[in-house]
């Protein structure tokens, strides 16, 4: 049985799916081959947060990292949640800031 971040079993679609999550991600965020993507999906447990979200490391370079998140499990993830990522509207109740 393959184990995920959680240490459950692997909900996502394992290593092809994040490939692709991945190469969605380089292609939306116009990202050179040097920058690595990092896909993985996590347990949220803070109150507010859906249970399953899946999280994108962009690791551009020593002390250049970001993370990004869609708040739904791998499988679920579309191309349209990536390019929102990307577009920087991809929001969730539970982290945004009232204004």
């Amino acid at each position: 049985m393959k184990l995920g971040p959680n240490l459950g079993p692997a909900r996502g679609g394992g290593a092809g799916r994040a490939r692709e999550l991945k190469a969605w991600a380089r292609e939306a965020l116009g990202l050179d081959d040097d920058v690595t993507i990092l896909v993985s999906e996590l347990t949220c447990t803070e109150p507010g947060c859906p249970p399953i979200e899946t999280v994108f490391a962009i690791l551009r370079g020593p002390g250049q990292q970001e993370q990004r998140k869609v708040h739904k499990p791998m499988s679920e993830v579309t191309r349209e949640d990536v390019l929102a990522l990307a577009r920087g509207d991809h929001h969730h109740p539970h982290h945004d800031t009232p204004e």
